[in-house]
């Protein structure tokens, strides 16, 4: 007599649990699906062209540099200026 496969009449095990233990055996094949849509997703993405890279990478850089002089020399400085004269005045007034 043939010996009869008993585990392909069986559920998956994830199915045969019960409470919070079925949901952590169902982790692997809901990563999986996960993984499978971020893949079907990202074959929707436009993606840029290397010139469009270049031109946006030129214009952080030139808005980096732009607000790093702006906020490191424009404000940063007139405003120590203006905390060490103010410092100075108490100081007169007080000593």
């Amino acid at each position: 007599m043939a010996k009869e496969n008993v585990t392909a009449s069986l559920p998956p095990i994830s199915e045969r649990l019960t409470g919070p233990v079925r949901g952590i055996a169902g982790y692997p094949a809901r990563f999986r699906h996960f993984l499978h849509q971020v893949r079907l997703e990202l074959n929707h993405v436009t993606w840029p062209t290397w010139p469009d890279v270049r031109a946006t990478t030129v214009v952080v850089i030139v808005a980096v540099f732009f607000f790093g002089f702006y906020l490191g020399f424009a404000l940063d400085v007139p405003l120590a200026r203006l905390m060490n004269w103010l410092l100075q005045l108490g100081k007169g007034l007080l000593g």
